[in-house]
């Protein structure tokens, strides 16, 4: 079985999803408290659980017309995108090692997908 291009441009827009899910949860608990009755109350809170959700449904399509031994590994793609979306949305500071790290994953999956 050969892995389709739409399959994997579909776990590429997974992981942007669900990095986007992760901002919006990270945006709900910056509040000055945390209670769980009103969590599930927040519209970012609840935008990050579709979000999340959303992803893996694309996920699990995306995997129809794939190896999961080349798809999966794409999925860490998404700390690529957490790290831009931190740095971007919630001014966090990108040090050197987090942009090695981020080489090495993208050298990862690029090997991977020379390979797959």
């Amino acid at each position: 079985m050969t892995t389709s291009l739409v399959s994997i441009l579909l776990v590429v827009l997974s992981t942007f999803i669900a990095a986007s899910g992760g901002f919006c949860l990270k945006k709900a608990t910056s509040g000055d408290f945390f209670r769980v009755r009103y969590f599930f109350r927040d519209k970012l809170a609840v935008s990050g659980f579709g979000l999340y959700s959303l992803s893996s449904l694309v996920f699990i399509y995306a995997l129809k017309n794939g190896q999961l031994s080349v798809l999966y590994p794409l999925a860490s793609l998404a700390y690529i995108w957490i790290i831009f979306i931190s740095w971007r949305f919630l001014n966090e500071r990108i040090s050197t090692y987090k942009l090695i790290g981020v080489i090495f994953i993208m050298s990862g999956v690029a090997l991977l997908g020379l390979v797959g």
